[in-house]
């Protein structure tokens, strides 16, 4: 079974960048910010309906890991 198991991680790469595709173009594309921010849950979804519940929740927490860097403020890590 280690297809199975390869196959559950390739898919959910896949899911997680284009998880952080479209929350990158959600953050800094003005004009279609909404739709991207729309269209950004479809693929965990999709993920999820596919696969069991472990698999998804750890994939939903590392695409939320990796958004992150796109979105996140580290404006408290700058040092004097």
């Amino acid at each position: 079974m280690p297809n199975n198991h390869t196959q559950k991680l390739t898919h959910g790469a896949m899911i997680i960048a284009i998880f952080a595709i479209l929350i990158a173009i959600a953050y800094y594309v003005p004009v279609i910010s909404l739709a991207a921010a729309l269209f950004a849950p479809l693929p965990m979804a999709w993920y999820s309906a596919k696969y069991d519940l472990a698999t998804s929740i750890v994939t939903g927490v590392v695409g939320c890991l990796i958004t992150l860097f796109f979105g996140g403020d580290y404006s408290y890590c700058h040092f004097p």
